[in-house]
């Protein structure tokens, strides 16, 4: 048996993530460089690297943080388990662009209104100033 699978008949959905945006909002992605404690325990990249807090990630999905292979004193983070927390954020920035979409449609309609019963105000005013006109 693989260590994952994504098969939905070997899996009992209990819903979707919710706030998810919110949960990302939390994260930091961050620079980073292995510091002193890191080359102790055997790690020897000094590049600069890229990732997440293991902390921060656990106080909101923590599904996905297990303890390091290298010392259980330590978190390490799934990173492959945090596509469906940013894929159920992402619908969630949908949501709100289309509502976005809808009131600039909606706002823009209004304008459009407001347009009109501009000019035809000042048709009237220009038809009562002529007729002010004829009077004198």
């Amino acid at each position: 048996m693989c260590g994952f699978w994504s098969w939905s008949r070997l899996k009992d959905f209990e819903g979707t993530i919710p706030n998810a945006l919110e949960k990302v909002l939390q994260l930091g992605g961050y620079y980073f460089r292995e510091n002193e404690t890191a080359k102790e325990l055997g790690y020897e990249n000094d590049k600069r690297q890229v990732g997440v807090s293991a902390q921060e990630v656990q106080n909101v999905l923590p599904e996905v943080v297990t303890e390091a292979p290298i010392d259980d004193k330590y978190l390490t983070v799934w990173y492959d388990k945090l596509v469906p927390l940013l894929i159920e954020a992402i619908k969630e920035l949908n949501q709100k662009k289309e509502l976005i979409d809808q009131s600039i449609v909606d706002m823009k309609s209004k304008l459009e209104g407001l347009d009109k019963s501009t000019n035809e105000l000042k048709g009237h005013v220009e038809n009562s100033q002529k007729g002010i006109g004829d009077l004198n």
